[in-house]
């Protein structure tokens, strides 16, 4: 059917008239023809308007052309017509004049007609892409975000408008992850083969959190792109983690080490944690002070200020209340939160101090203290492995 697109000069009732009017084959008013242009220069007495003398009496016309609008596929998109009050042929102006708006119509047709095309499968791309659970984000070969889906959007806490011309580094824990971490996936995934790999993510809140990434080449939109897959597996890198140390220390224990031995491993244990720069175990003495058992990542000057705690210092009152004590740069400066990050410890280039008392048969017997130089955060999955 052919619709209406415009008339200003036609009356409203003949415009009304044929608004989805069915195509025809012949020359009559439905007249849409493939590469043909109609004239009817008399209509009156035309055999294609014999059952359509009404709709001429209603647009006030004798004579009818009509010029074909066509796509650049060949596809009939409408027509442009001519109407004149007397019966007669178009003269060489007007058939020129008819040919012309016929092409640029096409041009505005196709244009109108892609962008609708292009809408729709923006429209169908969305509803798949957002339909998916995990984070997907589209990277460009800029190395810069064009989209990301709501998974992502949920997991980085950012919406999508704030993600859209970020980097990768955006979404990743500053000084956790060595250089590169994630775009080391793509040189391969960019060649066709899928990538995998782990790395530290950080939310729109500070969250850290391990995360793995497939990364994928595909097109997006006529464009060569790396479509990154992420998912936060806290859960999976905790229970590993845990079955490693438990691992450890059963081994350590069966093999008849020392007791310094034992807390040697249990510090390293703590080590394994990438935001884990340092860290001292203590062992408390009969006089209820606590000393240095081992050490790792700190330096000799500092080592010698901190080997001994007395028992009746803040340090051991901490240790003593036998709960985990997380102090950091930003921690708010809670008053009712114990500040342990001393002048000397920021000095170290500290910046958190996690105090992890070991507590047997409600006895305060050791404590385990690790730092971090990375960052000011803990991850609340190395906090729950710890």
């Amino acid at each position: 059917h052919l619709q209406h697109g415009a008339a200003p000069r036609l009356p409203e009732a003949f415009v009304a008239a044929i608004d989805g009017i069915a195509i025809g084959t012949g020359s009559g008013p439905g007249a849409a023809a493939p590469g043909h242009r109609v004239v009817v220069d008399d209509v009156a007495h035309h055999p294609d308007w014999a059952h359509h003398q009404h709709l001429a009496s209603l647009g006030g016309f004798s004579a009818f052309w009509s010029e074909p609008v066509m796509g650049p596929d060949g596809e009939v998109l409408g027509t442009v017509r001519g109407y004149h009050p007397s019966p007669r042929a178009p003269s060489a102006d007007e058939v020129e004049c008819l040919a012309r708006v016929s092409q640029f119509s096409a041009l505005v047709l196709s244009h109108q007609r892609h962008a609708e095309r292009l809408q729709a499968s923006q429209n169908t791309f969305r509803g798949i892409f957002d339909g998916i659970s995990e984070a997907l984000l589209i990277l460009g070969s800029d190395g810069i975000f064009l989209d990301v889906n709501a998974g992502a959007e949920a997991l980085f806490g950012h919406p999508r408008a704030t993600l859209i011309g970020q980097t990768p580094e955006f979404v990743m824990a500053p000084d956790l992850n060595g250089p590169g971490a994630m775009p080391q996936c793509a040189p391969a995934a960019g060649n066709g083969t899928p990538e995998t790999g782990e790395f530290w993510a950080r939310d729109a809140g500070g969250r850290t959190f391990p995360a793995e990434i497939r990364v994928q080449s595909g097109t997006y939109f006529g464009r060569q792109v790396l479509i990154l897959a992420i998912q936060d597996i806290t859960g999976r890198h905790q229970a590993a983690q845990r079955l490693e140390i438990d691992h450890d220390l059963a081994e350590a224990l069966a093999s008849g080490r020392t007791r310094d031995e034992v807390l040697g491993i249990i510090l390293d244990t703590g080590l394994r944690f990438p935001e884990i720069s340092a860290g001292g175990i203590y062992w408390r003495s009969a006089s209820g002070a606590y000393r240095l058992a081992a050490h790792r990542g700190l330096s000799a000057a500092f080592v010698a200020a901190v080997t001994d705690v007395a028992a009746n210092s803040p340090q051991a009152a901490v240790i003593r209340g036998g709960r985990l004590v997380l102090s950091s740069d930003d921690d708010g400066r809670d008053p009712q939160r114990p500040q342990l990050l001393s002048p000397r410890l920021r000095a170290e280039g500290l910046r958190c101090l996690l105090v992890l008392p070991i507590v047997v048969a409600g006895e305060p017997l050791a404590c385990l203290n690790l730092a971090s130089r990375r960052s000011a955060h803990l991850s609340p999955a190395t906090l729950a492995a710890l």
